[in-house]
């Protein structure tokens, strides 16, 4: 295979990458502001995004499975379905982001009462977990709609957006958890409120530029709006195993992350960082 090959494939994957990733490098950057913030915050950062990732995982691997359909419809010529199938995306964002929001607030304290941890960042695992988990709806619907320009081949859109919501993550972050840019100073829960509103910022902003992408409507996008209740079980049958696969990824390592919880404060933030 040529160099010139190989660097087509790669501009088409790093967008996705950027796609499938996004929270994760947000919750990267976050780790890295709050290793200088406190022990404490980075100590309780690990276990508490971790298992949050590990929820959202299993919804957004299923949801980014609107790109085959995109691309299947395309392929066919028969563009004005793809809207359709990206609204079950967003229906499908919407039920299960709703599920793990109510899971976070009224379990999210006792996930980690129960796995033992020290007494002092229990409040402050909680409290990183339940908000990571309010975005839940806001991710797993952009991964549903990263499939209208994945599944086309639109790839340089795609990432000029994930890489906005990095930026935004990262100033946010900053000001937020340090008390910078007129922000009062918030620590761990201010890092994951910057990721929540720059969660907002990446699904508004995809959803937006959908509809202009499709200004003339041959791709179905406002047409296509109504819940389909064939496609969506055909989404959910072929989506969720794709998620599946994620979720058993990120299980063992955070299985990993609340058991060295247990051992001490400074243990799990040594290997958080």
């Amino acid at each position: 295979m040529s160099f010139c090959s190989y660097w087509s494939i790669l501009i088409m994957a790093i967008p996705m990458i950027l796609a499938m990733t996004g929270q994760t490098l947000m919750h990267f950057l976050d780790g890295i502001f709050l290793a200088r913030y406190s022990n404490e915050a980075i100590a309780a950062a690990g276990p508490a995004g971790m298992t949050s990732w590990l929820l959202i995982s299993l919804f957004n691997g299923a949801a980014g499975f609107t790109s085959t359909f995109v691309a299947q419809y395309k392929g066919a010529g028969r563009t004005d379905h793809i809207g359709s199938s990206v609204w079950q995306g967003i229906y499908f964002g919407i039920i299960t982001g709703a599920v793990i929001a109510l899971f976070g607030t009224f379990f999210g304290y006792k996930i980690f009462e129960l796995a033992r941890h020290d007494p002092a960042i229990v409040p402050l695992e909680s409290t990183f977990f339940i908000i990571n988990c309010w975005s839940a709806p806001l991710s797993i619907i952009s991964s549903a709609v990263s499939g209208f320009f994945s599944g086309r081949g639109d790839m340089k859109r795609l990432m000029a957006i994930q890489v906005l919501g990095q930026a935004v993550n990262g100033v946010l972050a900053y000001g937020m958890i340090f008390g910078r840019f007129g922000f009062s100073e918030g620590g761990i829960a201010g890092a994951a409120t910057a990721s929540l509103i720059a969660q907002g910022f990446v699904c508004l902003t995809l959803l937006a530029a959908m509809f202009h992408a499709d200004r003339q409507g041959k791709f179905g996008v406002w047409a296509g709006r109504r819940f389909n209740h064939e496609l969506f079980v055909r989404f959910f049958r072929f989506g969720l195993p794709n998620g599946f696969r994620f979720f058993f990824e990120m299980l063992a390592w955070t299985v990993f992350l609340l058991f060295v919880g247990r051992i001490g404060e400074m243990d799990i933030a040594a290997t958080n960082i």
